[in-house]
């Protein structure tokens, strides 16, 4: 069982972002909500919410029950910076602020799922999620960005990854958290892509396009797509990781007959 992390933002600061009726943000949180318990995968769920809103304590006791963990937490994230910078940094802020708050029930992982999103094929895509982080991405032979509506990522190292990557992101440069994010794993060598791909429906708060559940074909074809990336990419690290051994011995024999 993984632990789930809820971002939410109800009164969103950021520009790009289409959604503003609160109504409907509200609904497609308690839809997130409400999935991710009737689902019974998650020994904790946590919702936290980056624009100081907050949750009805009625609705707060509905949702804790006992075979999970259920916390509920706001503040108000950078405006001026998040307004100026984008959703993806103020992304980054909400989840610093629910690792900080609560780091304990979080080790030594949790599932990021942004809020008005569900997983339908959840028992397929969920046990592909394990390690420093895990995620599908976008893209053809060589990945560009990942799909940051869900991913999985281990405690300390968000701890360690988040400082490098909140001060890049741009959208008005059209830099967003998912390039960033993307190339931020490749630098690192993180062996992050998935296997399979997640079967996403709900609103989206940056374009108001309401995705539905992908037909079985549509689907298959998304599989397919996730898992070329995924052996290229493990062929790249193969070729990457032979490369460097060889010139290690290489250079160790020029050692040894001192060449050098």
């Amino acid at each position: 069982m993984h632990n789930l992390l809820i971002t939410s933002c109800i009164t969103p600061s950021a520009e790009f972002t289409k959604l503003q009726d609160k109504e409907l943000r509200i609904s497609g949180l308690l839809d997130t909500i409400r999935w991710a318990i009737r689902i019974n995968y998650f020994k904790t769920i946590i919702v936290c919410d980056g624009s100081s809103f907050e949750l009805n304590e009625s609705l707060i006791k509905e949702f804790q029950g006992n075979n999970h963990n259920f916390f509920f937490c706001s503040f108000h994230n950078d405006y001026h910076n998040v307004a100026r910078y984008g959703k993806g940094l103020g992304e980054v802020e909400i989840i610093d602020y629910a690792v900080s708050k609560y780091r304990n029930f979080l080790m030594p992982g949790f599932v990021k799922l942004t809020s008005k999103y569900i997983v339908t094929n959840h028992k397929v895509f969920l046990t592909c999620l394990y390690g420093r982080f895990k995620a599908s991405a976008w893209g053809r032979l060589k990945p560009y960005s990942i799909d940051s509506r869900v991913f999985y990522v281990a405690t300390d190292f968000w701890e360690l990854t988040s400082p490098h990557i909140k001060n890049l992101i741009d959208d008005n440069a059209g830099i967003y958290l998912e390039h960033v994010l993307n190339n931020y794993l490749i630098v690192s060598k993180i062996n992050y892509l998935t296997v399979l791909a997640p079967n996403i429906s709900g609103l989206s708060g940056s374009t108001g396009i309401k995705f539905i559940e992908l037909s079985n074909t549509k689907l298959l074809y998304r599989h397919f797509r996730q898992f070329v990336l995924y052996v290229f990419c493990a062929i790249l690290r193969l070729i990457d990781t032979k490369v460097s051994i060889s010139l290690f011995l290489y250079f160790h024999f020029l050692v040894f007959h001192n060449i050098f």
